[in-house]
């Protein structure tokens, strides 16, 4: 069974600079943003903080574990330039979790920050995909170069009106030579991702979505280099791959 949602998160708060416990208070859900991936600034007995991270991002997690950190700054010692992520892009969509798990070869488990990192999206989206690309591209080349410090000066959050790939799931794993089939799971959560699937051919683990026997959404974990059967497979359904990451367009239809 899923976790039930906490109506109340219990937040430690640390002192970025020294490492120190600040203090500790519950505070009601609906109080806290679904996502710490956008500056944000408390004020805690009169003085200013940025929040540097939050451990977890999202409120889909901190609120299955009643948990939240959050590591601050003080205004007054504030270095911009050493505010950094970990990732330049995250989507802005996570599903939804469930006790079933429609099958059970294996179990793939993700982080929350990993969910359609590379993923295959319809052609006929590409106008939108390209301007996703180039706000990506600057969070990983600000002022046209990598950064020096590791991590990055920002975080992109990606939307983009999802819409089925029209990819009919039995005759997926035929051509993609499917060997195993399971179910997916998030770190730090019980319960596996509503109508999800994840996927082991010889080469590639796929993950995602589907319902009706249709692929709603349709990604790759560990993903180093496209082959030329996964290319033409893309081809084939009109598809693209995105490494959003990287801000890199992997196939495109000519």
């Amino acid at each position: 069974m899923a976790n039930p949602q906490n109506s109340e998160v219990e937040v430690t708060f640390i002192n970025e600079a020294t490492g120190e416990v600040m203090g500790a208070t519950k505070l009601p859900l609906e109080q806290l943003p679904a996502a710490f991936d956008k500056q944000t600034t408390l004020t805690i007995s009169g003085k200013k903080w940025e929040i540097a991270k939050a451990d977890p991002i999202y409120a889909s997690e901190f609120s299955q574990t009643g948990k939240l950190t959050l590591r601050m700054v003080s205004i007054d010692h504030l270095d911009p330039n050493k505010i950094r992520f970990s990732l330049p892009t995250i989507s802005n969509e996570l599903p939804a979790l469930t006790d079933i798990s429609l099958f059970d070869d294996f179990t793939l488990e993700l982080r929350e920050d990993d969910w359609r990192q590379v993923e295959f999206l319809p052609e006929i989206l590409l106008p939108l995909i390209q301007v996703e690309l180039v706000s990506v591209g600057a969070v990983l080349f600000p002022d046209g170069k990598a950064p020096e410090l590791p991590g990055y000066g920002a975080i992109h959050v990606r939307e983009i009106n999802r819409s089925n790939l029209a990819l009919n799931f039995e005759k997926f794993c035929d051509a993609a030579g499917i060997k195993e089939r399971g179910a997916i799971t998030f770190a730090g959560n019980t319960g596996y991702v509503q109508d999800g699937f994840a996927l082991r051919s010889a080469q590639f683990t796929f993950y995602g979505t589907f319902t009706n026997g249709i692929i709603r959404e349709l990604c790759l974990q560990n993903f180093d280099e496209a082959s030329e059967g996964l290319l033409k497979l893309a081809a084939k359904n009109e598809l693209v791959l995105i490494d959003w990451c990287k801000a890199k367009l992997v196939s495109k239809i000519n």
